[in-house]
């Protein structure tokens, strides 16, 4: 699957633009600030549903205009697809509506990894490693979520779920209801509810990363310098553990529950100790949405002990296991958006990352550094210039 033609409207600092890319993807050179990274999310956006940095819709809109346009002519292994996002402000201005159709046909935004994959790296994903708890379950759910209709329903069901039951806990005032009262009653069908979803999404997320793991860690040997060793900096090998809220995780083979039914019988075990805390807090104390992936390379937690080097070298290898574990889910490679995070690398480690990259893959690469995109070997991509909103060939 490749992105082929792009056309903008209006979106962030282009007036219009229209650009047709390569199989094998592009470099866009600028300085900061010209539109680089709006190319990326244009066509994020396209491919996902999601803009590639968040805000309100009305952010993604030239300045004094009211609706912008993004078209993206893809190739896919089915055959040609378009899709269109429209958005537009509403309101008092300060909210927005936004409308996507592939091939004419409206369709739900967050339906977009049905027909599409594209992965995304940028110097904020560091916070993949080093950041909360939050960034690497948000990790789990878009590549999930890309790569399974069964999981992006499970999802959204289940953060329907937690809004309604955290409201009903937080009527509460701090208080636990007695049994048997009205409030306790009504809250037993949501508890019971968001109990099973939460279950199947711990299933599907523990099933996928022992996959995901073993793919992280052949790339993470590829890029990591030298052979592997025992030492803090020295090679080794990449692990990953999944951490549910309210289990105990000892040394580093873990033992879950195999199936959804046992799942779900560990959390009913698990929530009766912590629910009435539950109506104290008035807030879910377990659950997805409180889960954490621990990474560790090198026999060190990578989080709290990893070197600079190390947790790069791990989000590259996570980077690339993404697009590996969405390619045998889906059987189409994805888009690699890579935003300005070749000058965050050593020339080593950099150039191992691109060799690692399987020729598949359209790769779109944006960069603020002329010596550096004469020095990386690109495979033949050819490089646009980017200032002000406008796009040209670069003359080297």
């Amino acid at each position: 699957m490749w992105a082929r033609d792009l056309k903008l409207r209006n979106f962030r600092n282009y007036a219009a633009l229209e650009l047709s890319l390569p199989p094998q993807g592009a470099v866009f050179l600028g300085e900061n600030g010209q539109g680089k990274t709006n190319l990326l999310e244009a066509i994020y956006l396209a491919l996902s549903g999601r803009p590639l940095r968040a805000g309100r819709e009305k952010e993604l809109i030239r300045w004094g205009e009211d609706t912008y346009l993004v078209r993206l002519e893809v190739e896919r292994e089915e055959g040609e697809s378009g899709v269109e996002v429209i958005g537009q402000l509403a309101g008092s201005k300060e909210s927005g509506r936004r409308t996507v159709t592939v091939n004419g046909t409206r369709v739900p935004a967050q339906e977009l990894p049905a027909f599409f994959s594209v992965v995304v790296f940028t110097p904020d994903h560091l916070e993949l490693v080093k950041g909360s708890p939050g960034a690497r379950r948000l990790f789990l759910d878009h590549l999930l979520g890309g790569a399974s209709a069964y999981y992006r329903h499970q999802l959204l069901r289940y953060q329907r779920l937690l809004a309604q039951r955290n409201r009903l806990l937080k009527s509460a005032a701090g208080i636990p209801p007695p049994a048997g009262s009205e409030l306790s009653r009504l809250a037993e069908p949501f508890t019971e509810a968001f109990i099973d979803t939460a279950a199947r999404l711990l299933e599907k997320r523990v099933a996928a990363l022992g996959r995901l793991e073993q793919a992280a860690r052949a790339a993470y040997r590829s890029i990591k310098p030298g052979v592997p060793t025992a030492g803090p900096d020295g090679g080794g090998d990449l692990a990953l553990k999944y951490e549910p809220a309210g289990m105990t995780i000892d040394g580093s083979e873990a033992t879950y529950p195999a199936s959804h039914r046992e799942w779900r019988e560990w959390l009913w075990r698990t929530w009766k100790e912590v629910q009435t805390r539950e109506w104290q807090l008035g807030m879910s104390l377990l659950g997805p949405h409180r889960d954490d992936l621990i990474i560790s390379a090198d026999g060190v937690e990578l989080r709290t002990y990893g070197s600079q080097g190390q947790q790069r070298s791990a989000v590259l290898a996570l980077k690339l296991a993404e697009v590996l574990f969405l390619h045998e889910e889906t059987g189409r490679w994805p888009v690699l958006l890579l935003d300005d995070v070749l000058s965050e690398l050593d020339p080593g480690r950099r150039e191992r990352f691109l060799e690692a990259l399987p020729g598949e893959v359209q790769v779109i690469i944006t960069s603020a550094e002329p010596e550096l995109i004469r020095r990386v070997a690109l495979r033949d991509r050819p490089v646009f210039s980017v200032s002000q909103g406008q796009v040209g060939v670069w003359a080297t």
